[in-house]
């Protein structure tokens, strides 16, 4: 009786305590996002800062700047061609607009001899009306968070490095997660690297606006496990369609983009990854949800990383166990 009190007890200590730990997570956001992104990004650079460190000879803090000045390199790149592609998007804003009322009007007459009301009348006031200058403000004060949280990101993934000699501590549970996590991250991001510069191929090929911007966003997308790649994929489409209509261009952007993230996201990547992270897709969905929830749209990138990690720590507790089992999908039935 004694010990099923006690389990008892450490089980609701337990759940007091993540409750606690998940309050402080919301309210520490601004610092804790960018501090585990630093950590994440660190484990994709640490092969390239050896690869000039140990295989090129250079000094620690040579290697350090250049491994810096490409991060900086390609995000900056990756923000630039962004903007450029907003900024023509701004530009044409009329042009999309007379394009999506052209688009419902053509929609209209085809169920008006069915009798059903889209309230198409009000729906082009919306469109008329909405507010691009407004929306342009706001997505560039997002690119200037953005950059401010790039230069805390580069500061923190510098001390990483600057540090990762004196503070050597290593332990098999450490080992374990830079194992997994650093073999996730990099096999995550050149996957990611991949699709998004074929989709952009395909993109720009087809002749299709906003190109470059479509292919950053669906690099970035393919972070987001199961639901990032199904978004990635109908994302360039309504662009299509404005532009071109139901053109060979639409069929040929939906068929290759589909065939691209269904060979990547359901053919390559479990070859690559496999059963590393040793999670059940149910816990991969309820903890996307979970994190999307806390730390919002960073937290859906972060999901599968910090629940693997949390899956390896509940594995080394005797408490905690069966829970790290059951996030597995390995349910204990005594």
């Amino acid at each position: 009786m004694k010990e099923v009190n006690e389990k008892i007890n450490n089980i609701c200590l337990m759940i007091l305590a993540s409750v606690a730990v998940v309050i402080a997570l919301i309210y520490t956001k601004k610092i804790f996002i960018p501090f585990v992104i630093s950590i994440f990004i660190y484990f994709i650079l640490s092969p390239l800062f050896k690869f000039f460190q140990f295989k090129q000879r250079l000094p620690k803090s040579v290697s350090m700047i250049i491994v810096m000045l490409i991060f900086l390199g390609l995000s900056f790149s990756a923000v630039f061609f962004t903007a450029n592609s907003l900024d023509g998007f701004f530009e044409s804003a009329d042009e999309y607009r007379q394009k999506i009322i052209a688009f419902i009007d053509w929609g209209d007459s085809l169920i008006k001899d069915r009798n059903i009301d889209l309230g198409v009348v009000t729906l082009k006031s919306y469109i008329r009306d909405l507010p691009f200058l407004s929306m342009f403000k706001k997505l560039t004060g997002g690119m200037f968070s953005f950059i401010g949280n790039s230069f805390l990101v580069m500061i923190f993934v510098i001390f990483m490095f600057w540090g990762q000699k004196r503070f050597s501590f290593s332990s098999p549970t450490l080992d374990e997660v830079k194992q997994k996590i650093s073999r996730y991250v990099i096999t995550k991001f050149f996957l990611s690297l991949i699709t998004g510069t074929i989709v952009t191929v395909v993109l720009l090929s087809c002749g299709v606006e906003l190109a470059i911007m479509l292919g950053v966003l669906t690099f970035l997308l393919n972070f987001i496990p199961n639901i990032g790649s199904v978004v990635a994929t109908i994302l360039p489409l309504p662009v299509v369609l404005m532009q071109f209509g139901f053109s060979w261009q639409f069929y040929t952007v939906l068929i290759l983009t589909s065939a691209v993230q269904f060979t990547i996201g359901s053919l390559l990547e479990p070859k690559i990854v496999g059963d590393g992270l040793d999670l059940h897709p149910i816990t991969v969905l309820f903890f996307l949800v979970f994190w999307g929830l806390v730390w919002g749209i960073p937290g859906m990138f972060l999901a599968v990383p910090i629940t693997s990690v949390l899956k390896i720590i509940l594995s080394k507790i005797e408490t905690t166990k069966p829970f790290a089992e059951l996030l597995a999908g390995r349910i204990q039935t005594r």
